[in-house]
């Protein structure tokens, strides 16, 4: 099932290509469910490479990289892989936080 949920959220797929996918990111990496969380995570990913909206400034991704720190330790494997993945993503699209 996570598999399928990350092929779902990330790697270009329709939910990444979304137009609420900002919402939906933000609400996912907060939710009780650790899938949910997985996949919020994959959309952050997806948001780090997308240099063409206008919402994600440079205030959003450092509030994803402490909500990672702060929360990184307490999740299950497959979450944490994703937080990762989005640390990667976040990396790339800003030297200073790379």
């Amino acid at each position: 099932m996570g598999l399928l949920a990350h092929l779902f959220s990330s790697c270009n797929a329709t939910l990444a290509k979304a137009t609420f996918i900002f919402e939906l990111a933000s609400d996912w990496i907060e939710n009780a469910d650790p899938m949910r969380r997985g996949c919020g995570y994959g959309l952050i990913y997806e948001l780090s490479i997308d240099l063409r909206k206008p919402v994600l400034t440079n205030e959003f991704f450092p509030g994803c990289i402490d909500r990672v720190r702060s929360h990184f330790v307490n999740e299950d494997t497959w979450t944490r892989m994703a937080m990762g993945t989005a640390l990667m993503g976040i990396g790339k699209r800003n030297k200073v936080w790379g």
